[in-house]
């Protein structure tokens, strides 16, 4: 089980530890639910009503994973989908280690656009070992769905990507998501570490109170 934490410079500063981070970014159309899905993850609110991003916005949280004694910072970029703004995303690619390529599961146009133009980005412009994932999102609205789960699934490992399904609404599948494209990170890059190393979860060592002599 993993521990989502907000403030990492006040744990930096009581531990004296440096937290690694990643830099995260969101692509897809406007309006398929790139904020909503931060705002849960990040705050764990949901706000029915959102204007349209506008060029970037950005966020963090951090994830600690005690199985592997370390936690991990996102530095989460949310992206603008408009067409208008997609010239000017190309520069959020660069550093950009996990990326997240969202798609509203009840419009089919928002799955054309990554096939057709979000997946080719990252193929131009996205550094050469990002860890990308494929991300259904409105989840809870299955029953007017457009794109069949069998179907992002197959276009995922046609591409070589990862698959999530998330709801922000009913807050299903954003937590697990973020936590497990982290632990991918953490392995890929060698940053899990051994159990003699610290944890943010140490307990306090118990202390034996001596026996009084006579």
């Amino acid at each position: 089980m993993s521990t989502f934490i907000e403030n990492s410079s006040t744990l930096e500063t009581m531990f004296n530890i440096e937290i690694p981070k990643v830099k995260l970014i969101f692509l897809g159309d406007s309006g398929v639910g790139k904020t909503s899905i931060i705002n849960r993850f990040v705050h764990n609110v949901f706000i029915d009503k959102l204007d349209s991003t506008l060029g970037a916005q950005y966020s963090s949280k951090i994830i600690e994973y005690p199985n592997f004694n370390v936690a991990l910072q996102f530095d989460i970029w949310d992206t603008a989908g408009q067409e208008k703004f997609k010239s000017v995303t190309k520069f959020f690619y660069r550093d950009a280690l996990i990326i997240i390529l969202v798609y509203d599961i009840t419009r089919e146009s928002s799955f054309d656009e990554i096939k057709n133009f979000w997946l080719n980005q990252i193929q131009i412009f996205g550094e050469k070992d990002a860890i990308v994932c494929l991300c259904g999102a409105k989840n809870d609205l299955i029953t007017i769905e457009q794109i069949k789960e069998e179907d992002a699934r197959k276009f995922a490992k046609e591409n070589q990507i990862y698959f999530r399904l998330t709801s922000s609404f009913n807050n299903e599948g954003i937590d697990s998501m973020f936590e497990f494209l982290g632990k991918i990170y953490l392995k890929k890059n060698n940053l899990v570490k051994n159990k003699n190393s610290f944890s943010l979860s140490t307990k306090k060592k118990k202390i034996k109170k001596k026996k009084k002599c006579c």
